[in-house]
């Protein structure tokens, strides 16, 4: 019989039902934890694009010629990869509530701390001297994974020492703007990521795929119409976090309408039109065109009196679990507008250079918790909806695609309530609330598998239709075999 008779028959022996049917899915134990989570995203795209292959929309966005990290691997993260109990207070320096606050909340952002958690960046830290990222990645291990010797408190000293080389003009004991210094973190970490590239010949748009980038990063489109010659100007504006006005604005979705709204250059502010020459009047919009996976919405609440006094609005801005923009963005349709919120900052006092700041952070549990310096406690939903707000972080809930939707199969699952057909997905919101009592430092495997299910039902894009998504929620292979043996 020759190689080819011999190829088909065994193709036509595989190829039917009862064959796959008799097939057993073979578990194997992974070396290690971390290396089994990092290989499911830890990848970077090196794929380059002709100059001739550089793509440009419409509006005239031109997109990177190559990814530093690429952004598909993103979409793997945004999920917490193990679920875990909450983690230590952080102690308090001497006025440094201001980092606490901000540090807390970048622990508890699920991409930056699944990539942290992997060590891949210490293995490939090309940074000379101190490295800020490689300084997160120890805190956040010892803040996130589990043991029994893992301390209720801990000392953010690593941080703190190097304040100056996060932000020149701040200094150790003086209270600091939390908002510019999560700035400061975010363009530090960006340093550290571009270490060891040619960033001189570096294309700016590739300087923009780094992982901070990819997980904090989108883009504003601000639009220039003259109404001499009719030309309209486009210009494309990095996006690390959005600051919205709240003197006019009682909640986060009239502050995004006022962002958004026109603005007619005239008199004093005419515009100099780049197409005709001339100075004229015209119409200036900004708009969100590109969104970013994690959105920090910044509330404006400090600013100077006409006397030249700082001064503080003080009231309560209305924000909820659950923020979709997608009216505010007018570049390509992305995969999804809707963002889960899973972190408050607050600030108590009347000037950013005083008072107090705390936050309150989603945990991979899905329970909310107060951070407030060394004191951790969990709190309820409600209580977190009525404080005001400094900084709030939401993470983009990630849909299925298409193609998967068609080819993996569909589990049944009972609808929690009965909400109108214009959302099919369980709010948080309307998951009972846990009571506020203090939670075991330590959950057993079984008890995290249920929590982290639980969880997924109050945030999967459809409770009727839940996709299985296996690169997002991947149960330790350990525990699938114990729970078959039982």
């Amino acid at each position: 019989m020759s190689t080819g008779v011999k190829l088909e028959s065994k193709l036509a022996h595989g190829n039917n039902l009862p064959f796959f049917l008799q097939r057993r899915i073979q578990f194997r134990e992974a070396l290690n934890e971390e290396s089994a989570v990092a290989s499911s995203f830890s990848y970077a795209s090196s794929a380059k694009r002709k100059p001739s292959e550089m793509v440009v929309d419409k509006n005239g966005f031109q997109e990177a010629s190559q990814e530093l990290f690429a952004s598909e691997a993103i979409k793997g993260m945004m999920q917490w990869s193990k679920v875990g109990s909450i983690g230590p207070g952080l102690s308090n320096l001497g006025n440094t509530c201001f980092l606490n606050s901000v540090m807390q909340c970048l622990t508890y952002t699920p991409p930056l701390a699944n990539y942290l958690l992997t060590g891949d960046h210490t293995k490939k830290c090309r940074v000379e001297g101190y490295c800020l990222v490689c300084e997160l990645e120890r805190h956040f291990k010892r803040a996130l994974v589990n043991s029994p010797d893992r301390p209720k408190v801990i000392s953010p000293n690593g941080t703190v020492g190097h304040l100056k080389w996060i932000a020149k003009h701040m200094r150790v004991g003086r209270q600091e703007d939390s908002h510019e210094f999560l700035r400061f973190v975010i363009e530090g970490m960006q340093k550290n990521f571009l270490a060891g590239y040619d960033v001189k010949k570096m294309d700016a748009r590739v300087k923009e795929t780094t992982l901070i980038h990819q997980v904090f990063g989108g883009y504003l489109h601000s639009r220039v119409h003259c109404l001499t010659c009719t030309h309209t100007s486009h210009t494309f504006d990095p996006l690390l976090d959005l600051s919205l006005e709240v003197r006019q604005a009682d909640s986060v979705s009239r502050g995004l309408q006022q962002f958004v709204r026109p603005e007619r250059l005239s008199k004093a502010n005419r515009y100099r039109c780049d197409h005709c020459g001339k100075l004229s009047d015209a119409d200036k919009s900004m708009s969100i065109y590109r969104a970013p996976n994690i959105l920090t919405v910044h509330l404006k609440r400090f600013n100077l009196t006409p006397f030249g006094e700082a001064s503080k609005i003080n009231k309560h801005v209305e924000f909820g679990t659950e923020l979709e923009i997608g009216a505010f963005i007018t570049g390509p349709k992305q995969e999804c507008s809707d963002y889960d919120l899973y972190g408050v900052l607050v600030h108590e006092g009347q000037t950013c250079n005083s008072g107090h700041y705390h936050s309150f952070v989603k945990a991979s549990n899905g329970f909310w918790y107060s951070m407030n310096d060394s004191s951790v406690h969990q709190v309820s939903l409600s209580t977190v909806l009525k404080q005001r707000a400094y900084l709030l972080f939401y993470a983009r809930r990630m849909e299925a695609s298409a193609k998967t939707m068609e080819t993996e199969p569909k589990v049944q699952v009972p609808a929690v309530t009965q909400k109108p057909a214009k959302t099919s997905h369980v709010r948080a919101s309307e998951l009972p609330t846990p009571p506020a009592t203090p939670e075991p430092q330590m959950i057993k495997d079984e008890l995290a598998i249920i929590s982290n299910s639980m969880w997924h039902l109050s945030t999967a894009p459809s409770v009727v239709n839940c996709k299985l998504d296996r690169a997002r929620s991947r149960p330790n292979s350990s525990w699938i075999i114990k729970s078959i043996a039982n």
